[in-house]
């Protein structure tokens, strides 16, 4: 497994705490440089890809419709080019904190999807991370919406509405959009709240997260099902609640 569990903890210390803007505003034309800079510079950013509905990462050909990515100061974007894609897919590579809320579906997309080979190097799961924070929460209640809507007090897009004029159309991109920046917020916040119980924090960053990793690093439908029936497990086993 790439990446020690050190350096994980020292990536996601030196990410930022600084709050965002309430509403993700922004034009979607990206300059890719300034936002491997921006990245680069905040230890963190989030991605969220999109794919047609009427497919997922385990039918052959599957592949991705576009990617939304976002990080402090800079963003959020939603790219449909894929030299785009995968310039910012470099960042998978470096001491930089990959966020996504059940980034075991973006992930799997993404490989399967031949854009990536292997898990990023860091990854901060929000849907984890919040699910850790609070054990009473039902599996209902920590997807990104319910998440976002309870936190926040923000009605995220649904995406029956997002597609209402079309996979392509303005409304999408917006939905695409929202997702990488609030999960981005989500992360800011809950990482300050696991910052004030160091055990949690360590059970986290040394636990869940390297074993998420290990759990998602595959690169074929066969070697999914073949970790599930061999172990008994699915990726809510690193989900589970701290005792």
């Amino acid at each position: 497994m790439q990446g020690t569990f050190a350096g994980f903890r020292t990536v996601c210390n030196q990410s930022e705490h600084k709050e965002l803007e309430s509403t993700p505003i922004s034009s979607n034309k990206i300059n890719v440089g300034q936002f491997l800079e921006a990245a680069r510079k905040n230890k963190s950013f989030s991605f969220d890809i999109e794919n047609d509905p009427s497919l997922n990462w385990r039918h052959a050909g599957f592949d991705i419709l576009g990617m939304s990515v976002h990080t402090s100061g800079y963003g959020p974007f939603y790219l449909t080019d894929k030299s785009e894609i995968t310039q910012i897919l470099q960042l998978f590579k470096e001491p930089v904190l990959c966020v996504a809320h059940n980034a075991k579906y973006d992930i799997i997309g993404l490989i399967r999807s031949g854009l990536i080979d292997d898990c990023p190097l860091y990854i901060c799961d929000t849907m984890c991370l919040v699910n850790v924070l609070d054990e009473n929460l039902s599996p209902s209640d920590i997807g990104l919406k319910p998440t976002i809507l309870r936190e926040f007090e923000h009605k995220m897009i649904e995406f029956k509405d997002a597609i209402s004029d079309g996979l392509h159309s303005q409304k999408f991109v917006e939905y695409a959009k929202e997702d990488a920046f609030w999960e981005y917020e989500l992360f800011l916040r809950k990482k300050q709240e696991i910052d004030r119980d160091p055990e949690l924090k360590q059970y986290f960053f040394n636990v869940l997260m390297p074993g998420m990793k290990a759990f998602i690093d595959i690169r074929s439908e066969e070697h999914t099902s073949e970790l599930q029936s061999r172990f008994g497990i699915s990726y809510a086993v690193f989900c589970l609640k701290k005792k």
